[in-house]
């Protein structure tokens, strides 16, 4: 068999059972999330070897973070380049 990597990047749910809201949520999009040590074992389960299940949520916070404060500060410039000319 050949070797290489893939990297997935995903939507998880924290470890138990979601709030009442978020279940809602969930069910109302029609999602089928699962905990990240959930994640990584049906990767296993499918036959993927060396899985490395992260949960990465606090980077990319940071990220969003970063995104949002660059808008807000620039915000003339992202309502022209992004608005409807009429």
């Amino acid at each position: 068999m050949g070797r290489g990597k893939v990297l997935i990047s995903d939507y998880c749910k924290k470890d138990g059972a979601p709030s009442i809201e978020f279940g809602e949520y969930i069910k109302q999009r029609g999602y089928d999330l699962h905990d990240v040590d959930a994640y990584g074992q049906l990767l296993k389960d499918a036959g993927f070897k060396h899985v490395i299940a992260e949960d990465r949520t606090n980077q990319f916070l940071d990220i969003l973070t970063k995104e949002l404060d660059s808008i807000e500060k620039d915000k003339e410039s992202f309502i022209h380049e992004f608005s409807e000319v009429n």
